[in-house]
């Protein structure tokens, strides 16, 4: 059931991020401005420079909107993620790492989330230190989701492993 459920929840991510969730925004110049969402660093000056002063007033409530997506997201990759370390991994100090790994992911997430839609919220006033900070949740949510993933797929790598050898006995 825990693998049925598994399976339904890498659906659902991969249903987001090709259906949902859009890696760009429309600028000002009709130009397609990168979220700060799929960026690994930015600093509060350059995040301003490059999107949030960029971006269409016009087309700001549309992207708001289309933020709101962005909340609902983290559960389902925290839950698949999650699901596959109850699966893969042994109760250790390994799988103690990786379950911290995931819900570190989730809540910077969650924060970079809640600080992008208040940035927004604040044109045309600009808070660069707070700009910052979102960056750096952003680099953690990176840095966290790659562990957990490489981690995924390790676990899966050497349960095949496993099950091949065990055939060839």
């Amino acid at each position: 059931m825990k693998k049925v459920f598994a399976g339904l929840l890498f659906v659902a991510m991969i249903f987001f991020n090709v259906v949902i969730l859009k890696p760009t925004a429309k600028g000002i110049d009709n130009s397609q401005l990168t979220v700060p969402d799929v960026t690994f660093y930015y600093d509060g000056e350059t995040i301003y420079n490059d999107f949030f002063l960029k971006l269409d007033p016009g087309l700001i409530p549309t992207y708001k909107k289309m933020m709101l997506w962005d909340y609902p997201y983290p559960i389902i990759y925290t839950a698949f993620l999650l699901l596959m370390g109850q699966i893969l991994f042994r109760k250790n100090l390994f799988s103690k790492i990786f379950f911290i790994a995931v819900f570190s992911a989730f809540a910077f997430d969650i924060a970079e989330n809640l600080i992008q839609f208040y940035l927004i919220n604040q044109l045309p006033g600009v808070h660069y230190n707070l700009a910052t900070m979102m960056g750096i949740f952003t680099s953690f949510k990176w840095i966290t989701v790659l562990f957990s993933l490489i981690s995924v797929l390790v676990g899966l790598t050497r349960e095949g492993i496993y099950k091949i050898s065990a055939v060839k006995q």
